[in-house]
């Protein structure tokens, strides 16, 4: 329930300081917890946080690595969004505010984020916090049930989702959003460019941290700066329908597809789920009220599209494809999703008992290759059609991602029966209506369209030339460059005398043994010793000081007066900048960034063997992947 009181969040953010910092600090214009990092900064990074949110755990030591980066120009900021599925996040938000109205904010989240985010954050457990820090007990129980703080965190969530921030955590850089736990070679690429432009200007302070949000989201510097308001989402939802994004996709649906309804429905919602995803759990009602509301206009289809982080997701898929070969998969796909935390293979046996299976014949099944066959097939769709998280659904192809809530289905649903009059040819049978719709859909690609040229002179190549040239744009310091080196690798050796890889140099700025690197890195291509120096590099990351580099340099057998001499060449700096100038002629703004034959790739399942060969055997073959 919402609190009646309702002050502008300016003055709160000031009541809530005023408690915790002394009169200097408390002239910053800062947001309600206590910023941790510069007290002078260049850049400000506001993020919105759930302290049962396992992605806001993961994001927290990649900011805290940011701060450490740029401690003179860095200030982190949180507040609070505890997601209503989230039972225990809205009173651990209230806790933390509490918490930092004795000046222990940070310590206090950051045993919120090493806990278990279930039982380790019951009021019991978050009272034992408060006396782990020595905190007043009194005044930190009092506070707890104070109606200021409870408004707060709903002022809070109001904003966030005001400005769509409606997942957590959601972060904003000086007013550029960035959603999700993004790794810290994301952030900092947008760090360093609000750095960059506060250097050029000369400028630093909160006068210009909030010149910069507003230019890049004024409604953001209006709750944070400027004491507005934030909508009620009440209103907003009344006011504003939702949007819905009328591209179709293929979804292509086959006749083993577990659904719900008749195939000659005018609407079918296919939903890419797995059964270990706490938010695949939350749209299953959403899905069932939106089966209810429409009835027969309305076909329910389900695709397995279980995510490689959770370690128990393929087998609960595998035992529900099992329960559909005899009849019971929504029988099975409500018992999984009843049990989430109870996944072993012998809870899902029991389930197969519970739903009254043969149990000799799902034992079978679930070993048989053919039932993963059918998981990877789904997977692979998932793929072509960019549902690369869980839940992702098409409403007639349209995509709606996440646990959206009904009124946004709904609105999909809408359009969609209003659509399909002219989407039908005329004389469709009605059961082969959906197929017309969704026959000339959109189908990603792992390779865009624009053909790049690179110069490849005098760079470093893996493989004798053949019909595909994968070039690379790395750098040495960069954690997920060296994880895509091994593949490349094995790919020259899988495709000999058809795969070829070149090397093109682009350290970015942020990580500041990249450069010295990069140099080494042609010195050695100098003396033909390119690709054994890449190896020790990449495999000795945290080391590459100037000793380190020197070190690696005598174990590539490189000769010690070449290389000092081409060190200090202004041709060996000149050729990693004609690298980069051609990276961002290109668009490249991050590493590593991959190109087949001049095309970026683009795998939704990551730089490994398998991606890259479905590639490059299209191409092989004439074909575009």
């Amino acid at each position: 329930m919402r609190h009646a009181l309702r002050r502008p969040l300016a003055a709160l953010l000031i009541a809530a300081v005023t408690l915790v910092l002394t009169a200097s600090a408390a002239t910053a214009a800062v947001p309600a917890t206590t910023p941790r990092g510069a007290a002078n900064p260049r850049v400000t990074i506001v993020t919105w946080v759930d302290f049962q949110c396992p992605f806001c755990k993961r994001l927290s030591p990649t900011l805290e690595q940011i701060v450490k980066q740029w401690p003179d120009d860095v200030r982190l900021v949180e507040l609070m969004n505890p997601l209503p599925f989230h039972k225990s996040a809205r009173p651990a938000a209230i806790a933390a505010l509490a918490a930092q109205q004795q000046q222990r904010y940070w310590d206090f989240r950051d045993l919120l984020f090493a806990s278990d985010q279930h039982a380790g954050l019951e009021d019991a457990a978050l009272a034992g916090y408060a006396r782990q820090l020595g905190m007043d007990a009194v005044r930190f129980k009092l506070a707890l049930e104070d109606a200021a703080l409870a408004a707060e965190v709903d002022r809070q969530q109001d904003a966030a989702v005001a400005l769509g921030a409606t997942g957590t955590p959601t972060s904003f850089i000086n007013g550029q959003k960035i959603a999700g736990a993004q790794p810290f070679e994301k952030f900092a690429e947008l760090v360093q460019a609000e750095l960059d432009a506060s250097v050029a200007a000369n400028r630093r302070g909160d006068a210009w941290v909030e010149e910069r949000t507003k230019a890049a989201n004024a409604a953001l510097a209006g709750y944070l700066y400027q004491g507005i308001e934030p909508p009620r989402p009440q209103a907003e939802a009344e006011e504003d329908a939702p949007k819905v994004d009328e591209t179709v996709w293929r979804v292509t649906v086959d006749a083993s597809d577990p659904s719900l309804g008749d195939p000659s429905a005018p609407v079918t919602v296919v939903e890419f789920s797995e059964f270990q995803c706490p938010f695949c759990a939350r749209v299953k009602p959403t899905l069932a009220a939106l089966k209810a509301k429409y009835g027969d206009k309305v076909r329910l289809v389900f695709k397995h599209n279980p995510l490689p982080f959770h370690d128990h997701a393929m087998d609960a898929a595998k035992a529900a494809v099992c329960a559909q070969k005899q009849g019971k998969f929504w029988e099975m796909h409500d018992l999984l999703f009843d049990n989430q935390r109870a996944l072993e293979p012998a809870d899902l046996r029991g389930y197969a008992q519970q739903a009254g299976l043969d149990l000799k014949a799902w034992d079978r099944c679930v070993k048989d290759k053919a039932t993963e066959a059918k998981i990877k097939a789904d997977q692979a769709l998932a793929g072509a059609v960019t549902a690369r998280g869980t839940p992702t659904s098409f409403v007639n192809g349209m995509r709606l991602a996440g646990a959206q809530p009904l009124d946004a289905f709904a609105a999909v649903v809408d359009t969609a029966l209003a659509r399909r009059d002219a989407q039908v040819p005329a004389g469709t049978a009605p059961e082969k209506a959906y197929d017309a719709i969704v026959g000339g859909g959109k189908v990603f690609s792992v390779l865009e369209e624009e053909v790049n040229t690179f110069d490849t002179k005098g760079r470093p190549r893996l493989g004798k030339a053949g019909k595909v040239e994968i070039t690379v744009f790395s750098d040495f310091q960069c954690p997920f460059c060296s994880r895509a080196a091994a593949p490349l690798a094995d790919l020259v050796k899988k495709y000999r005398g058809k795969v070829s890889v070149v090397y093109k140099h682009f350290p970015l700025s942020f990580h500041v043994r990249a450069m010295p690197a990069a140099r080494y890195a042609v010195c050695a291509e100098a003396q033909g010793r390119f690709w054994e120096l890449h190896d020790l590099m990449f495999d000795n990351q945290k080391a590459l000081e100037d000793e380190d580099l020197a070190g690696y340099a005598r174990q590539a057998r490189l000769d010690a007066k070449k290389l000092e001499a081409c060190l200090a060449a202004p041709a060996t700096d000149a050729l990693i900048d004609a690298d980069m100038a051609e990276a961002r002629a290109a668009g490249v703004r991050g590493t590593p960034t991959f190109y087949l034959n001049g095309r970026k790739f683009s795998p939704p399942g990551g730089y490994n063997v398998e991606s890259f060969s479905t590639a490059i055997d299209a191409l092989l073959a004439g074909k575009n992947p």
